[in-house]
């Protein structure tokens, strides 16, 4: 087809770019089922050389954070990747623990080798290093034939990721590679695909390219239908011009459209050709989905359980596993696979994924002609399949926060929002945090809960942690600029902590002092409760009193948070207070300490004080 393949020359001229010179990002975006995908795999396929190829992407239901990106890593370190790569790949995860969960049994712990420059010295204790390993792992790929990433679906991207890409786009310069990434577009463009454009759009180094996938001719959707036929098509120009116009210029609405036309006897093959017998009028045919969902219909008949199951498979994504429906049905996952077999094979419209468990939709739009034809029933299949995702621990909080809230049972959503925040937290994936301590915080507003209300001082809690670790100081004190500073009421007291560490480090003296008071503050109502967390306010103090030169007051508060951190064997707490110790002591010393403590880090998997830890020995 003369359009699409003008677009894979555009393409092919654009990775011709990257050969000994900065790497290259092309956002190819359209509209759904225009066949973005199957253009760009085209492209990968047509690459004779040996450089390697990486493909990932992202569900509509969202990823943990940088999954994708981890994902596509992982397969391109199994495939061609040199073992230096692989090595940098295990090195890293000491200190990432983004890579070790996602590159599983890649990873090999602590083994040291001759390329021991994969750790930079200079740590950031934020997701800076994340991407920093990213980017270092995709130079190392690339190599000096480069390599070519195509990410499909960015538009559903976390927010990691997406921030991640635009690292890439500043960071062009250093990597030999050519980055495709397809974006679905539906009228309004999504946030992350307008971040996306703009960082592309940004001065600087490499090559970006802009590239939107246009509707297929009247030709080209004449051809491409008699390859779908695997016949010729006998059109008059009128047909042929009718054909375009009811499909859109749309390769997935022109499938539909064919086999509408069969079905009621109007496409007809005589004589080895296709002829066609256009509907009188000019009234279009149904959309897609009424398309998609008669042909369910018909498949499904009578039958009540294969209806159920389709649905739950619908409200959970377009890839999803039998057992989890089948948990929701209260039924065996072998009755759930012989239903769902039997509309594949009828229909089409969806496939088991090989000799797995998994099933999926053939294509997005699929999927959305069965929910939109839900309604109401669509609340409650989300109740149902949230109630079985509860029954595995192992599923990550954000996708029960999801049905859950659609489901309308928001403040089940918010609990678990909160704990999905917490989780990336845990990981370090800070950008990702704070979105989701932002829609907890949202979700609670709905819900009409007060500022005052524990739960919703947990949500601003969760969202000043992620900050903070994303090293936005300013952003963390004016998100709790009400917080009152003389407060009597103790579950201030981690809120008043958060505002005094990140005004501690910001340059100004006044700020300072600002800290002294809120930490002091929140040390009383820790105390008037007994805390856990006095250890960590003292701690905190350290750090403050020698921001404002009190060092007599300074050195009090660690002797103080040594002796509690002892008796109450906090060792996370042991190691920082040595990271710490840098303040007091001689730079020998320091090395010392902080060498102790960097062990333990490292053995306990305590990845914010190990990354930290390797910062403060750096400097010392």
């Amino acid at each position: 087809m003369e359009g699409r393949n003008a677009v894979l020359a555009q393409l092919d001229s654009y990775l011709g770019d990257v050969h000994g010179s900065p790497g290259a990002v092309c956002l190819l975006s359209g509209a759904p089922g225009l066949g973005k995908t199957h253009l760009a795999k085209r492209f990968l396929q047509r690459l004779t050389d040996n450089r390697p190829k990486l493909e990932g992407g992202a569900p509509p239901t969202g990823t943990p954070a940088l999954l994708p990106i981890c994902r596509a890593i992982g397969n391109a370190l199994e495939g061609k990747a040199g073992a230096e790569a692989r090595v940098a790949a295990e090195q890293y995860a000491e200190s990432v623990p983004l890579l070790k969960e996602f590159l599983g049994p890649l990873v090999r712990a602590r083994r040291e080798t001759r390329h021991s420059k994969a750790l930079s010295r200079e740590v950031a204790p934020s997701e800076t290093y994340a991407f920093y390993a990213l980017l270092d792992l995709l130079q190392r790929i690339g190599g000096k034939s480069g390599a070519v990433f195509f990410l499909d679906d960015v538009q559903w991207l976390d927010a990691s990721s997406v921030k991640f890409l635009g690292h890439v786009v500043e960071e062009l310069r250093r990597l030999p590679v050519f980055f495709v990434l397809a974006a679905r577009t539906n009228g309004v463009e999504p946030e992350s695909i307008s971040q996306i454009r703009e960082a592309m759009s940004r001065p600087g180094d490499g090559h970006r390219h802009f590239v939107t996938l246009p509707p297929l001719s009247v030709g080209e959707v004449t051809d491409v239908a008699g390859r779908w036929l695997q016949g010729p098509l006998e059109l008059s120009l009128d047909d042929r011009d009718w054909l375009a116009d009811t499909c859109l210029g749309n390769p997935k609405y022109l499938k539909e459209v064919l086999q509408l036309l069969q079905d009621r006897g109007a496409l007809t093959l005589c004589g080895g050709i296709w002829r066609l017998e256009r509907p009188s009028g000019s009234i279009l045919p149904p959309t897609l989905a009424e398309i998609t969902l008669a042909r369910f219909c018909r498949a499904i008949g009578d039958d009540a359980f294969t209806e159920d199951v389709l649905h739950l498979g619908a409200v959970t994504d377009r890839v999803f596993d039998a057992r989890l429906v089948a948990r929701a049905a209260q039924t065996t996952a072998s009755r759930v696979i012989s239903a769902l077999s039997r509309i594949g094979r009828q229909t089409g419209l969806i496939r088991r994924l090989g000799g797995t468990l998994e099933f999926e939709f053939e294509h997005d739009l699929t999927r959305e002609a069965l929910l939109g034809a839900l309604g109401d029933e669509a609340t409650e299949l989300h109740r149902r399949i949230a109630d079985a995702l509860r029954t595995d621990p192992s599923t990550p909080p954000r996708y029960v926060a999801r049905h859950l809230r659609m489901a309308g049972d928001l403040a089940g959503a918010a609990e678990f929002l909160g704990q999905a925040a917490t989780e990336a937290l845990r990981h370090a994936a800070f950008s990702d945090a704070d979105q989701l301590a932002m829609e907890e915080v949202g979700v609670l507003e709905t819900l009409g809960v007060t500022e005052d209300d524990d739960r919703r001082l947990a949500a601003i809690e969760h969202r000043g942690a992620a900050l903070m670790g994303a090293e936005k100081y300013d952003t963390v004190t004016e998100l709790l600029h009400g917080i009152p500073s003389d407060s009597i009421n103790p579950v201030y007291a981690p809120l008043l902590q958060l505002r005094g560490r990140a005004a501690s480090r910001l340059p100004d003296h006044t700020s300072h002092e600002r800290a002294v008071t809120d930490l002091r503050r929140g040390l009383k109502l820790a105390q008037s409760i007994e805390s856990p967390a006095i250890a960590s306010l003292w701690t905190d103090l350290v750090y403050a009193y020698d921001s404002v030169g009190d060092f007599p007051a300074s050195k009090a508060a660690y002797r103080k948070a040594l002796l509690i951190a002892q008796q109450e064997r906090n060792t996370a707490l042991l190691v920082r207070l040595q990271r710490i110790s840098c303040i007091f002591f001689q730079p020998e010393q320091v090395v010392s300490t902080i060498t102790k403590g960097l062990a333990v880090a490292r053995r306990l998997g305590l990845v914010y004080e190990h990354a930290l830890s390797l910062n403060n020995l750096g400097a010392a």
